[in-house]
């Protein structure tokens, strides 16, 4: 599944006043302290097979965007390739996180849950 990381700003033309459009992003991009990082990761189908995206924005650096992907890859990793259900159940606790705007858990917690047969979803 496809993820990716992006650098992009809310500035604005100083001669027109309208926002720098995507094909031609702000000049002050180049300098990688200006503007904000995000990161996206394609997810599995939700129980209706519709498409789903975890999107997270805010990161001061590309540092910080590459490790939260990193994690969000990670995590989709831990279910098994043959059992689209776990890569579905693993997707929904992502959402679940995303809807919460609550931290990601880590790997190793999540990979027990999913093989002891354990709800991801459900919050204590």
């Amino acid at each position: 599944m496809k993820g990716s990381i992006s650098h992009t700003c809310h500035c604005r033309n100083s001669r027109t006043g309208i926002p720098y459009p995507a094909t031609s992003p702000c000049p002050k991009l180049r300098n990688p302290k200006h503007g904000q990082w995000s990161m996206r990761q394609e997810l599995a189908a939700d129980a209706d097979g519709k498409r789903r995206q975890f999107r997270h924005t805010g990161f001061t650096n590309a540092q910080g965007a590459r490790r939260e992907l990193l994690l969000v890859q990670a995590l989709l990793a831990s279910a098994d390739e043959g059992n689209p259900k776990d890569r579905q159940r693993i997707s929904d606790m992502i959402m679940l996180c995303a809807k919460e705007r609550s931290a990601l858990p880590d790997v190793e917690t999540t990979y027990r849950l999913l093989k002891a047969g354990h709800s991801l979803t459900t919050r204590k």
